[in-house]
């Protein structure tokens, strides 16, 4: 069709149709680029370029001013490059006892041809070079700190794993193991050394950390304490501060925990949960405390000058009874009104709890 084409053109080079015809040269250029395209990724998979660079070179002294010329010879640039590593390959593999010269077979191309489309290729190829002169090196290294008896045998032995962890299927990986193995008995009598030592050590870091812990936990009531405490200076006329963690109410007599379940767990309860802590409570040196009924926990938030809003937003109280299939509790929450409104929550809801004693 090229061929017609141009001679088509050759014999009217004045014709009417010269345009069209210029028009269908040009699309015929389009097509045999597209088909270049193809054949090149059967060139790829095949790994033989010849007859894919030959292509290029027709369509090149066909088509040397197409706008498709400069991408075939940016294509054919590259298969030449895919088919020059191909012959590099063979080279290297010619001296594979000898990395440094394998080696130098890549490294001298890349000298004459810097600017090749497969630097990244021939890198990744010198780089496994690289990457085999470094194995031997590395396993020297290892091996040397392993069997000088100088070295700490836990030190020792966690540069063998390590190793066998990173090259455990490397070339070195067997004399590695087997090495490992003749170290394992001295490891195991430095175990047996240390192991009552590491256990006396370990029961000294877990008392300092439980004395830590509780030491903690005390700065963080007593803050909690003293903010409370604070807080009950402007109605000191009715709530006192006793001093040791309680309160009491001059109106009904009554003593309060100063820290409500909320303040002291950090966390919430059900009701159970709730009888359950205030038994265990001890709080001021007293271990009477109970839960409050309804109207005690309403004389605090119900009745002016309120206890001020420090912890939940509500309460268990002592009331519980049966509703349907459940039991629900009578609850009071901490908004400081008058209006005293009943509340009841079912018994597995999570609340807080403020203890009290006569």
């Amino acid at each position: 069709r090229y061929t017609a084409y141009r001679d088509y053109l050759a014999q009217f080079p004045q014709g009417s149709e010269r345009e069209a015809v210029e028009r269908m040269i040009s699309d015929l250029a389009k097509e045999y680029y597209g088909a270049l395209e193809a054949l090149t990724a059967v060139c790829d998979a095949q790994e033989e370029w010849d007859e894919c660079i030959a292509e290029c070179d027709r369509f090149l002294s066909a088509f040397t001013s197409d706008a498709h010329a400069e991408k075939v010879r940016v294509l054919r640039g590259v298969l030449q490059d895919k088919k020059d590593v191909v012959a590099l390959t063979g080279q290297a593999a010619m001296v594979a006892g000898d990395v440094g010269a394998a080696r130098k077979v890549y490294t001298d191309y890349l000298g004459k041809r810097p600017e090749t489309t497969q630097k990244e290729t021939i890198a990744k190829h010198i780089a496994a070079l690289d990457a085999d002169l470094a194995r031997q090196a590395a396993w020297d290294r290892t091996a040397a700190y392993a069997i000088n008896p100088a070295n700490d045998i836990f030190t020792r032995i966690q540069r063998l794993d390590i190793y066998l962890q990173n090259h455990d299927t490397g070339p070195y990986a067997r004399l590695a193991r087997d090495l490992r193995a003749r170290l394992d008995p001295e490891l195991q009598g430095a175990i047996r050394a240390q192991r009552d030592e590491a256990a006396r050590r370990q029961a000294r870091a877990r008392q300092q950390a439980e004395t830590a812990n509780r030491e903690k936990e005390a700065r963080r009531i007593q803050a909690l304490q003293a903010r409370v405490a604070r807080q009950l200076s402007p109605v000191a006329s009715r709530f006192v501060d006793r001093g040791d963690g309680t309160f009491s109410d001059r109106v009904t007599g009554l003593t309060w925990c100063l820290l409500d379940s909320h303040l002291d767990l950090g966390k919430c309860m059900t009701h159970q949960g709730a009888s359950a802590y205030v038994q265990g409570l001890h709080t001021g040196g007293y271990s009477d405390w109970r839960l409050p009924t309804a109207g005690e926990l309403g004389a605090l938030y119900k009745n002016e000058p309120f206890f001020p809003g420090s912890g939940a937003s509500w309460y268990w109280t002592s009331e519980s009874f049966a509703r349907g299939y459940h039991r629900v509790v009578d609850v009071v929450t901490s908004v400081p009104e008058t209006e005293f409104k009943r509340v009841s929550k079912n018994e597995d809801s999570c609340g807080a709890v403020r203890a009290v004693r006569r």
